[in-house]
């Protein structure tokens, strides 16, 4: 049996590309840093506008080099049909379980809860829920001896969220951005798609998402940043320190009124 910890941090995402435009920059520099880094996609993005599956896969394949990954698998849950998890005898809850077990990661990023598309919704709750049915020694233990991460990170796409940490990610734009050029088939600006609009290959899609990322950064003060949400408050022992080593003098931004 397994203890301990094995993976870093899990990035999940619901489809192929979701990482790459979200926290690619971060997962990039925490391998820089040594940590194991991985991703998990739920589906194949078999309904996407653009793309198959094949190409989606070879894109990911692709992706995941530039952004350093030791671990990166594409699950088969149905594309648009991702579940919140509620039923405990889901077979997408029960799979994710048997993976966070498996795989044992100290931290486990997911997609933050109010999002645009329904499946980054449902695998927002899915992943909750599995990292909570995870460490229970009495849940399906056939799947696995019980694991809790240290921490739950929500990652930002669409909507605004309040950070509860913003990563200086400027030394990895590039690598971001060629993480993200990977996803040809999803990112390629088209405006005349005769299936309609999509959202991520608008001329300006990735624009915004730049603008995002030096909105970030901008609080901080640098040049480019990943916003993070928790659902709980953290501890510093030693405020001082703390500030020493990531001195906040130079953000740009403050809220509130003076």
């Amino acid at each position: 049996m397994k203890n301990g910890f094995d993976l870093g941090i899990l990035a999940i995402g619901a489809h192929p590309d979701d990482i790459e435009l979200s926290c690619g920059g971060f997962l990039a520099k925490m391998g820089d840093l040594g940590h194991k880094t991985g991703v998990l996609d739920l589906t194949e993005g078999e309904l996407g506008s653009r793309g198959t599956v094949e190409e989606r896969r070879r894109e990911a394949d692709a992706a995941s080099k530039i952004l350093g990954l030791s671990y990166r698998e594409i699950l088969t849950f149905p594309d648009g049909g991702v579940e919140t998890g509620e039923n405990p005898t889901s077979p997408q809850l029960l799979a994710l379980v048997e993976k966070l077990r498996t795989l044992r990661p100290e931290i486990v990023v997911a997609p933050y809860f109010q999002e645009r598309h329904p499946d980054h919704v449902a695998a927002s709750r899915l992943v909750t829920r599995a990292v909570f049915c995870a460490g229970l020694k009495k849940f399906a233990p056939q799947l696995g001896t019980e694991h809790l991460p240290r921490q739950v990170l929500y990652y930002q796409m669409r909507f605004d969220l309040e950070p509860a940490f913003i990563t200086d990610i400027t030394a990895y734009e590039a690598k971001k951005a060629a993480a993200i050029q990977c996803c040809s088939s999803q990112v390629t600006p088209n405006s005349n798609l005769t299936s309609g609009p999509v959202l991520i290959a608008s001329p300006l899609s990735l624009l915004a998402l730049q603008a995002r990322d030096r909105y970030f950064g901008a609080k901080i003060g640098v040049a480019l940043g990943e916003a993070f949400h928790m659902r709980n408050i953290v501890s510093i022992d030693d405020p001082l320190s703390h500030f020493r080593q990531h001195d906040v003098r130079g953000a740009l931004f403050f809220p509130g009124e003076f």
